[in-house]
């Protein structure tokens, strides 16, 4: 007998066998094939019918017969984008020698050198794969003109378990971030990518991220951070997963050493922060709650940085009323234009604030993102 399944794997969720007597691993769909496969479901001739997507092509139903994927019918409404954009895989040596392997999507047709958008994924176990995403799909970005680079640094699945574990416990801050820093300069070292016109942006654990990116370097030219993590310690008694924080911050007390519990907390080295930031968050976020959102923001405007947030009434970790979504996507993709046309007309001196000036300073902008 045998168990159809689905795994991540370097970027690619394959379809897989395993064999119930021996656990010997089998792989069904082709390693060329690329993809993400889903819902596997045994005919009854033998063959295994899934749902198919890639990062240019919406899930769609497929039969699997030996190792070829065979269309059934097209049901998603969406023609495939490779006429016009294009998806490539590639593998960045980390700080240890680590190879961090990234998908960096493009236009066909625009010249380079391109802006790019960093997205930093959530989780932090979890993957950038090849497949489509109805939250955040880059092809909204790529049909603007943007490059979308997509990397897994460590925490990501489908690399191994010793990868997944560099995540583990209160290192938020380290071996993730070195990772990250890695393929962002192997990025600014191509030809094709305008090193001038960059920014990063993340959700759930990538907005985590991205205020640590913010607090560590002023390298992008803006920052988008959605259902994030600001706090450390004070996040213990707000989240909806207490316990499981717990497990993921390796037991540590944040009770009994706040200090050292944060010392990976965005907000314990706001005064770092220099660049623009949108701070995105839904009211109903119980895994995140949006009061990481309103310290962040009140944060940034007290110190002076350009910061403008906006808060979905209701909406909750994740944005899905399609109002809302068109939203959340207009203001994503007018804040990055406003600050990467800024950067390429005149790009940003670094600049010291203090308090003083921060409160001297426009109080921002802040948005509700009810339509």
């Amino acid at each position: 007998a045998r168990i159809i399944v689905t795994a991540d794997d370097d970027g690619d969720k394959p379809v897989f066998a395993i064999d119930a007597r021996s656990g010997a691993v089998e792989r069904l769909s082709a390693a060329a094939a690329g993809g993400a496969h889903d819902h596997p479901t045994v005919l009854a001739d033998g063959r295994i019918a899934v749902v198919r997507s890639t990062l240019l092509d919406a899930p769609e139903c497929y039969v699997l017969e030996n190792s070829k994927l065979v269309p059934l019918a097209r049901l998603s409404g969406f023609a495939e984008a490779s006429g016009w954009a294009k998806v490539e895989s590639f593998t960045t040596p980390s700080t240890d020698g680590t190879p961090i392997q990234c998908f960096l999507v493009t236009p066909k047709s625009a010249p380079a050198p391109l802006p790019l958008a960093y997205w930093i994924h959530g989780g932090p176990i979890g993957m950038h794969g090849d497949g489509w995403h109805w939250r955040w799909n880059p092809l909204l970005l790529v049909a603007a003109g943007y490059a979308v680079a997509l990397p897994n640094p460590r925490g990501s699945t489908g690399f191994g378990q010793e990868f997944i574990q560099g995540i583990w416990g209160n290192v938020w801050g380290e071996q993730c971030y070195r990772d990250l820093m890695a393929v962002a300069d192997a990025l600014a070292a191509r030809g094709d990518i305008d090193a001038g016109r960059t920014m990063a942006m993340g959700g759930s654990f990538g907005g985590y991220m991205t205020n640590w990116i913010g607090t560590q370097t002023d390298r992008f030219a803006c920052l988008i951070t959605h259902a994030s993590i600001a706090t450390m310690a004070q996040f213990t008694g707000v989240t909806d997963h207490p316990g499981w924080w717990y497990l993921e911050m390796g037991g540590e007390n944040p009770y009994e050493d706040a200090e050292r519990f944060d010392r990976y907390a965005p907000l314990r080295q706001i005064t770092k922060w220099r660049s623009p930031a949108l701070i995105i968050h839904g009211e109903r976020d119980y895994r995140c709650p949006v009061n990481e959102a309103l310290n962040l923001f009140e944060a940034l405007q007290y110190h002076g940085v350009p910061s403008e947030l906006l808060v979905f009434p209701d909406e909750n970790h994740w944005i899905l009323k399609p109002r809302n979504i068109i939203v959340w996507y207009r203001a994503v993709l007018e804040f990055i234009g406003r600050h990467l046309s800024a950067a390429a007309a005149s790009p940003p001196a670094r600049r010291t604030r203090t308090p003083a000036m921060g409160r001297a300073a426009s109080r921002g902008r802040r948005h509700s993102g009810k339509a």
